[in-house]
C-alpha cells in the first residue's frame, strides 16, 4: 500500500502549488505509520512520532499541514485533544 499510495499522491500533487515539502514528508510519515492498514480505515496516530518522522519541529506547522492534507482531500483527520485517546487518520483511497 505504501508505495502505491505515495506514487498516486506524488502524481496528484506534482503540479499543485499548494503542496510543499512539509506536506509531502508528513504524508510519507502517515503512510509509514499506517503500515499494512488499507486505505479507508482509520488508525491512531502519535503527533510526536509523526513530527519526528516528518522532520517537522513546530506544532503549528504540524497542525496546519494536517489540516491542509484533509482540506485537499488526501486524508480524513479526527483530532483528539485528549492525549490518552489519540487522534485518528484515514488515508483516502484514490
Amino acid at each position: 500500500m505504501i508505495g502505491e499510495q505515495l506514487i498516486i499522491f506524488l502524481n496528484k500533487t506534482e503540479s499543485d502549488g499548494r503542496i510543499g515539502p512539509s506536506h509531502i514528508s508528513l504524508y510519507m510519515a502517515l503512510l509509514h505509520c499506517a503500515g499494512d492498514i488499507t486505505p479507508s480505515c482509520f488508525f491512531v496516530i502519535n503527533r510526536v512520532v509523526l513530527m519526528r518522522l516528518a522532520k517537522i519541529y513546530s506544532r503549528q506547522t504540524y497542525t496546519k499541514r494536517m489540516q491542509d492534507l484533509e482540506s485537499f482531500g488526501f486524508i480524513k483527520y479526527v483530532p483528539s485533544h485528549d492525549p490518552s485517546i489519540g487522534s485518528k487518520v484515514m488515508v483516502t483511497k484514490y
